[in-house]
Formats: structure tokens, C-alpha cells, sequence
């Protein structure tokens, strides 16, 4: 076995011999680019496939995490800025159930389980606080468990209650800061949700009472105060435009179907009423009026011979009542008068009416029109044309609606200017002259390397000159006519063969190789 292992080492200091300096160099860098990709392939293969543990983690968790797998002998890859921990995928489920015995990642918020083991000589005052703990860890599980946030945390403050309290006293507030998932934004809706939901979680609390910021500071719930005037503004102002956009939408497409796309233009301008009112009307029924009481009062009065006297006047003389029911006798000595008092019910009609919602107060509608060749539209045509824009969108002459159909000539839209073919090529100036710079520097560096192989040739004689030489000098020989004898030519090729006995070996091996 060590003869043929020695041969070949032999055969090949021999071969490595009778290389030259750019052969050895080429061989010297095919072998360490093999060596190189070898190398590489048996990393990449034998590499572990990493799998994603457990992300958006808290540093204290994710450094907990990662002294207990470097203790169960698990490799650990961070993520994320060292909140995201991966393993390989053959102890994914493995380091999953050691974790949760652990009881890794820790929840650092509590709920209602703060109850489930009683506690006794706890004061009411300690009471209150644990239940005001469990309930801050149940919002901020709740809320936690939304889209797009990794973390909540949650302040309450519960007021005491007492007797006499007034209901501004009782009302309840609340905080919440939210830690978003790296850039991603949330939504005013989302923000309205979350506060709806502590609202609906806290006894006595208002949604304005909830304030809602972000990790950054940024307050994302609106004020209620300052703010709630522009606010509905910008909310009419919406309900406005769609309201506006419906109405285009429905003319233009009666338009385009009987005047053909791109020959008509409509706008349409709403006046909308957002105002809450309420009206009582209360109607009375004189005539069909029901009598439910009367009563009479009677007054005789006598004076013997004369009539008793008073105060001059007329007025203290005259007896008080209907001077019609008052009877004198005839001989002026006796009176009696009588008052009749009656009660009616009148039937009243009471109609409660409240108008709530949004009303078009005003409607103006603008429509213009292509003209169509040299010959303006008829008056009819005009006519009909508003008339059916005006019912289709519903326009009202007691509202004050007003509807104007023009006709004038369409300007067609302006062609861009046509571009020099240079300017419709694919690529741009800058990529020319990146290009131009890449192949410059490949040029470079071909050049280069052309020139470091002369000279590495140039350094190392080829092994073909002395044969080209002696053979040169062999030829001169024998067009000198200088023949030699047989000891000559064996001395001349035994000096030959000392002096470059490489050079030997290589002409014997190309001249067996040329006759074979």
C-alpha cells in the first residue's frame, strides 16, 4: 500500500516540478476555489434552519428567555433589535413547553386570578386597590390582544364613593398608552374602539374621560372641548361632498348614455341642514266647545217706602250684573237681579313634531354641454335635457332649486410636447454613465492583468527555448556542411542533457507524444 502512494507523490513532485509559475499559480487558485465552494456548501447544508420562537417581546423576557435555552443547550438567534428569539426547528416545540413550564414569556400585567386565592386580613382599602389592579390587566390584555399593538398599559382613577356625592364627583377617567408594532400607524377608528371599550368596561366612565397616546408621546384621541366645533365641521363638510358626489354621479351617467362620454359636465352644489329641532303644535276647537258647569246667583233687594240711599253717581245706584236680569216692580220699591256663570271645555289637537337628520336646504345644479358640430341645440332639446337632469337628481321649485344647462364648445386636451429619441430611450443619463464608468474600470482591470501575465512570463523562460536553440544551432550545422561523427552528436546531447536536463525530459516526452 506504500509503494503506490509513494509513486504517486513521486509523479506528482515530479509534475509540480515541471510546471511553470503560471501553471503552479492557476492550480494554486483552482484549489482554493473548490476548497472555497466545498467549504461553503458544507456550512450552508449542515447550517441549523432557525424558526421563530417568540417575537415582540420585552427585553427582561426576551434575556430570561435566552440564559434558559443557553442553559438547556438550545442555540439561540436574536431578532428584531433582541425582541424576536429563533431556534432551530427540530427543538422549535421543545423549547416552547420548557418556556411555558418556566412560565416565560411572563405577563406582567394581572386580572381577575389576583382573587382566585382568598386573602384574609386584607383592609377595604386593600381590597379596593386589588380590584383596581385586576381590572387595569384585564383592559390591558384586552386591548393588547388588537392588531398592530404589541403592548398596552392602562390607568384608572376610581373615585370614592360617597352618600352625598354629585355625579360629577362619581365620574371615573382613564389613560392608555399604546406601544405600536415598529412604524405601523393606527386608525382613528381603532382609537375610537378602544375607548368605547374601557367606557363600556368602567362604571362611570365617559369616552370623553379616556385619553389615548402612543410610545412616542403622540395623543391620539381629539379633544372634546376646543376641537369639537371642527370637528362636526369637518364631518358636514364630508357628508357635503359625498352628498355632492352622488348627485354628479347619477346625472353623468344619464348624460353619457344619451350624449356619449366626454360630451357633458355636471356639478351639482348642495345647501344641507344638520339642525336638531323639535316643534309642539297645539290646535284649540271653539265651535265644537262642550258646556260642563253652570251657576246662577240671584239678588232680590226691597226698601220699604223709598229707595234706600247711597252715594251720588250713577255707577253706586246701578246694580251689578246683566242690567237685563235686573226687574223693578211698579211701584219702584223692589229689585232683583242674576248672574249666570257657565264652564266650557274646548277640545284642543296637541302634535309633537321633531326633525332630526340631514335636509337639502337648496340645490344647484350647473350642466354644460359639447357642442356639436357648427349648428348650436334648440331651445327643446336644452329643455328636455334640464328637465331630465332635474328629475333624475330631484330638484324642487319650493326649495329654491335652481338648474342652468349652457352649450359652448369643447377645447380638446392639449398633446405633450412629442420627445427627441433620446429622451424616449429606457434608461437615463445616469445609467449611461454608470455603465460607461463599469466598463471603463473592466477595461482597467483587464489591462492590468494582461500585463502582470507578461510579466510573469516574461520572468519564466519557457521550456521550449533551448530545444528551439539547439535545434537552431544543429540546423546552422548542417547548412555549413560540417557533418559530425556519432561520438560528437552523443557529446553534444550528453552536454545538452546536463546542462538542462528539464528541458530533455520535456523535448523526449512532446517528440513521443508527436510519434505516437
Amino acid at each position: 500500500m506504500q509503494e503506490p502512494l509513494k509513486m504517486l507523490s513521486k509523479q506528482v513532485r515530479e509534475i509540480w516540478r515541471q510546471f511553470g509559475a503560471p501553471q503552479r499559480m492557476s492550480v494554486v487558485m483552482s484549489l482554493m476555489v473548490a476548497t472555497s465552494v466545498l467549504a461553503a456548501l458544507l456550512y450552508w447544508g449542515t447550517r441549523p434552519d432557525y424558526r421563530v420562537l417568540y417575537s415582540n417581546l420585552t427585553l427582561t423576557d426576551s434575556a430570561q428567555m435566552r440564559e434558559k435555552l443557553e442553559e438547556a443547550k438550545v442555540p439561540v438567534k436574536l431578532g428584531q433589535s433582541g425582541m424576536s428569539i429563533s431556534v432551530p426547528a427540530s427543538k422549535l416545540y421543545t423549547a416552547r413547553l420548557m418556556l411555558a413550564a418556566e412560565g416565560l414569556p411572563g405577563d406582567s400585567s394581572t386580572g381577575f386570578e389576583l382573587f382566585e386565592q382568598p386573602k384574609f386580613g386584607l383592609t377595604d382599602f386593600a381590597q379596593k386597590v386589588n380590584y383596581q389592579r385586576a381590572l387595569q390587566g384585564e383592559l390591558e390584555r384586552t386591548v393588547t390582544a388588537m392588531q398592530g399593538i404589541r403592548a398596552a398599559r392602562v390607568m384608572l382613577v376610581l373615585p370614592k364613593e360617597h352618600l352625598f356625592s354629585s355625579a360629577e364627583e362619581r365620574r371615573s377617567q382613564a389613560s392608555v398608552m399604546l406601544t405600536l408594532n415598529g412604524a405601523t400607524a393606527i386608525g382613528d377608528a381603532q382609537v375610537q374602539s378602544i375607548v368605547h371599550l374601557l367606557a363600556s368596561s368602567v362604571q362611570n366612565l365617559d369616552p370623553t374621560q379616556v385619553t389615548v397616546t402612543d410610545q412616542t408621546g403622540h395623543l391620539l384621541t381629539r379633544s372634546h372641548n376646543a376641537d369639537s366645533v371642527m370637528e362636526h365641521g369637518n364631518e358636514q363638510l364630508d357628508v357635503q361632498e359625498r352628498t355632492e358626489q352622488r348627485l354628479v354621479e347619477k346625472a353623468q351617467d344619464i348624460l353619457d348614455r344619451a350624449l356619449g362620454i366626454g360630451n357633458s359636465i355636471v356639478r351639482v352644489s348642495v345647501a344641507l341642514d344638520f339642525s336638531d329641532t323639535e316643534q309642539r303644535n297645539e290646535m284649540f276647537d271653539a265651535e265644537n266647545r262642550v258646556a260642563t258647569s253652570e251657576r246662577i246667583v240671584s239678588e232680590d233687594k226691597s226698601a220699604g217706602g223709598e229707595r234706600a240711599g247711597g252715594r251720588a253717581g250713577i255707577v253706586a245706584n246701578v246694580s251689578v250684573g246683566n242690567p237685563t236680569d235686573m226687574k223693578l216692580d211698579a211701584s219702584g220699591n223692589k229689585d232683583k237681579s242674576e248672574e249666570i256663570y257657565t264652564e266650557y271645555v274646548v277640545p284642543s289637537n296637541v302634535s309633537m313634531v321633531r326633525q332630526k337628520g340631514i335636509r337639502i336646504e337648496q340645490l344647484s345644479v350647473a350642466v354644460c354641454l359639447a357642442q356639436k358640430g357648427d349648428a348650436a341645440r334648440s331651445e327643446m332639446e336644452i329643455k328636455a335635457i334640464s328637465e331630465l337632469v332635474s328629475n333624475a337628481l330631484g330638484v324642487s321649485t319650493t326649495r329654491s332649486d335652481t338648474i342652468h344647462v349652457s352649450e359652448m364648445p369643447f377645447i380638446a386636451p392639449q398633446q405633450p410636447a412629442k420627445q427627441d429619441w433620446w429622451e424616449r430611450l429606457p434608461v437615463t443619463y445616469d445609467t449611461i454613465f454608470k455603465g460607461m464608468g463599469g466598463m471603463v474600470a473592466l477595461c482597467v482591470v483587464f489591462g492590468a492583468s494582461r500585463k502582470v501575465k507578461r510579466a510573469l512570463l516574461a520572468s519564466t523562460p519557457s521550456l521550449e527555448t533551448p530545444i528551439n536553440e539547439a535545434r537552431d544551432e544543429e540546423r546552422e550545422r548542417i547548412l555549413k556542411e560540417e557533418p559530425l561523427e556519432m561520438e560528437n552528436h552523443l557529446e553534444a546531447v550528453g552536454q545538452l542533457a546536463r546542462e538542462n536536463p528539464k528541458t530533455v525530459a520535456a523535448w523526449i516526452t512532446n517528440a513521443a507524444e508527436w510519434n505516437g
